[in-house]
């Protein structure tokens, strides 16, 4: 993150000619994320809120193949390590449990963020998603699946008013598998006011 303050620029592979260079800020840098214009927890939240198509940086802070982490910031730029090259291998247990965003059981409201994700080690392709709210369908929209950035996965909008919602509402999913195979969840979302305590 130092290097990336006093160079004012973001880059994998920042150049040895950069101020502050060092061999263990360049290896930092191939292996992270990098935000400008946040730091410390907003970095991470920033992250989490990944509004591009494959939500790809949010797929590198949610692997569940990853062990190594870290992170780094100044005033203006931070770097979160997420990309593991310790030689893990992924393991089985994600064959069939999913990674979700936002999680599966209670969930602060605040954190109902734009995209919404589901991995899991098993072929995507064509997937189909269906959310209810309280019951009531609603429209979904599935972005087309994007191979890479950690585990396969599904990214999607479920149509809803995020201003409007009740202090207390759930949310059903279900995925649905070109295979056939359903897996279905609920997110129990509640209201919080982080600056009321």
């Amino acid at each position: 993150a130092l290097m990336m303050d006093v160079n004012k620029a973001l880059e994998h592979d920042p150049p040895a000619t950069w101020r502050c260079w060092t061999n263990e800020g360049n290896y930092a840098a191939k292996h992270s994320l990098l935000i400008k214009d946040a730091n410390t927890s907003m970095a991470v939240t920033y992250i989490m809120d990944d509004k591009s198509p494959s939500a790809g940086n949010r797929r590198w802070l949610l692997y569940p193949n990853g062990r190594i982490y870290g992170h780094g910031s100044t005033n203006d730029y931070a770097v979160i390590w997420a990309l593991d090259d310790s030689g893990s291998t992924d393991t089985v247990q994600f064959m069939d449990v999913p990674v979700c965003w936002p999680p599966k059981d209670d969930v602060p409201q605040l954190m109902l963020l734009t995209n919404w994700t589901f991995s899991i080690y098993r072929d995507l392709t064509n997937a189909k998603v269906e959310v209810k709210q309280d019951g009531k369908p609603l429209e979904v929209n599935v972005e087309k699946f994007v191979r890479g950035y950690g585990a396969p996965t599904l990214v999607f909008q479920p149509k809803y008013d995020k201003t409007v919602l009740p202090d207390k509402s759930n949310f059903d999913i279900t995925v649905t598998l070109s295979s056939g195979r359903k897996y279905n969840y609920t997110v129990r979302t509640f209201f919080y006011d982080p600056a009321k305590r």
